[in-house]
C-alpha cells in the first residue's frame, strides 16, 4: 500500500459509496490500518467522538481483487 497523487479528475457528483462513507465516518479519525492474514484484505478502523462523550469505532474491510489490484 502506498499514497499517490490523484491522476483522474473528480466527478461532478459523488458516488453512492462516497456519500455512504461521508455519512458514517465524517469527523472520524483513522486509528489503525492493517492487512488481514497477509492477504489482499485490509481493515481500516476509525474512531469518532460522539456528542455524549463516547467513542464510536467503525471498521471498514476492503478486499483488493482483479488484475489491477497490484498496480
Amino acid at each position: 500500500m502506498y499514497l499517490s497523487k490523484p491522476i483522474q479528475d473528480l466527478p461532478k457528483e459523488p458516488s453512492s459509496l462516497c456519500m455512504f462513507l461521508r455519512k458514517h465516518i465524517e469527523g472520524s479519525r483513522i486509528v489503525k490500518v492493517e492487512q488481514i492474514n497477509g492477504d489482499r484484505i485490509m481493515c481500516i478502523q476509525t474512531d469518532k467522538l460522539e456528542m455524549d462523550g463516547s467513542i464510536t469505532s467503525t471498521f471498514i474491510y476492503v478486499e483488493l481483487m482483479g488484475k489491477y489490484s497490484n498496480c
